[in-house]
């Protein structure tokens, strides 16, 4: 997604690492729950969550985090 690597941490959440801008984020924590597998659909990242079973939906155009 435009040079930006996600990573989901296990027990953590998810951090975004882009090195063109030597820059990390926080994007999601999730303390005892775990990200799942990373999905792209739409341009939007599907984070499914291992133990809520919730998913979390990170749109990295409109920088917004919403929960389905």
């Amino acid at each position: 997604m435009k040079g930006v690597e996600y990573r989901s941490i296990f027990k953590f959440g998810l951090m975004s690492f882009n090195a063109a801008a030597k820059t990390c984020a926080v994007i999601l924590a999730t303390p005892g729950d775990s990200p799942n597998q990373l999905k792209v659909i739409g341009g939007e990242l599907h984070i499914p969550l291992a133990y809520s079973e919730g998913t979390a939906i990170w749109n990295p155009e409109q920088q917004t985090l919403r929960w389905k």
